[in-house]
Order: structure tokens, then C-alpha cells, then sequence
């Protein structure tokens, strides 16, 4: 959840004119909502889901070492080809 915000943007920020059908309001909503509290509610669960210790940065850090890489190096050399 640490590079992925997008669920918590979406309600914050919802662009709704485009949903026009019956009930697309709803699951936008619904769906959205859920990206948000089922990691919670499996964290609370603990099991499989334990979260990490308050002062374990290792799994953060690599993450984003790992988002940086790919960003940095990979999708920046894409593009420097396909200019």
C-alpha cells in the first residue's frame, strides 16, 4: 500500500460525469472503498497478513528502491529510445 494511492485519490477526487449506467456510482464507490479496507481488515485478522513492526523500514525501503529503479533507469531509457 506504500506506492499505490490511487484507491484513496479516487475517493478523495471521484470524476463521476462519466458514469452514466444504473448503480456505476455505487460500485465506483463500492469498489474503491474496498481496495481501502480489506488489507485493513486482513491486518487486523493477523495470520498471513501480519503487517511488519512500526520500526521495520526494510520491506519500505526496498520497495522503493525497487520503484526507483524501474522508474529511473527502465521507463526513463523507454523513453529516451522511443523519443
Amino acid at each position: 500500500m506504500y506506492f499505490m494511492p490511487g484507491a484513496f485519490f479516487a475517493l478523495a477526487f471521484p470524476i463521476l460525469n462519466t458514469r452514466s449506467l444504473p448503480g456505476e456510482v455505487f460500485v465506483y464507490y463500492a469498489q474503491h472503498l474496498a481496495i481501502v479496507l480489506v488489507p485493513v481488515y486482513l491486518m487486523h485478522l493477523k495470520g498471513a497478513f501480519e503487517p511488519e513492526k512500526a520500526y521495520d523500514y526494510s520491506w519500505t525501503a526496498f520497495g522503493l528502491c525497487v520503484f526507483l529503479l524501474y522508474h529511473f533507469i527502465f521507463l526513463q531509457g523507454m523513453a529516451l529510445i522511443t523519443l
